[in-house]
């Protein structure tokens, strides 16, 4: 599934539909050619439009600045908690009272962060 830049800035709540490409314009080093290219726009023929695909929105909508993308933030971060097994409930420790930084170095998203997990621990 692919949508277009309009139709991402639209679903997001934005009122101007260039604002999804301000976004991909200011954030561009962190897509991948998998999540979004520029095909031939039917309504502009000398324009090409961008297209972003699941993944690319998902991207682009952590960036936004809107309800939606608070909205789509928090989502994110509760199906986190439940990958993870606890959910946060304070900061520096988790929901048993295990320390934030014990439970980041033995998920995945410990090895994504490096050294930021040891620093977090007491």
């Amino acid at each position: 599934m692919w949508l277009s830049s309009g139709e991402l800035a639209q679903a997001l709540g934005y009122k101007q539909e260039n604002a999804v490409s301000k976004i991909f314009n200011r954030n561009s080093d962190e897509f991948t050619e998998n999540m979004t290219q520029i095909i031939d726009n039917p309504r502009l023929p000398n324009l090409g439009m961008r297209i972003f695909s699941l993944r690319g929105c998902h991207l682009i909508a952590m960036f936004a600045r809107t309800a939606v993308g608070k909205q789509f933030r928090k989502w994110v971060l509760d199906v986190l908690d439940k990958e993870i097994g606890a959910s946060v409930t304070t900061v520096g420790t988790l929901g048993g009272g295990a320390p934030l930084g014990a439970a980041l170095i033995g998920s995945g998203i410990g090895m994504m962060l490096g050294g930021v997990a040891m620093m977090l621990m007491p």
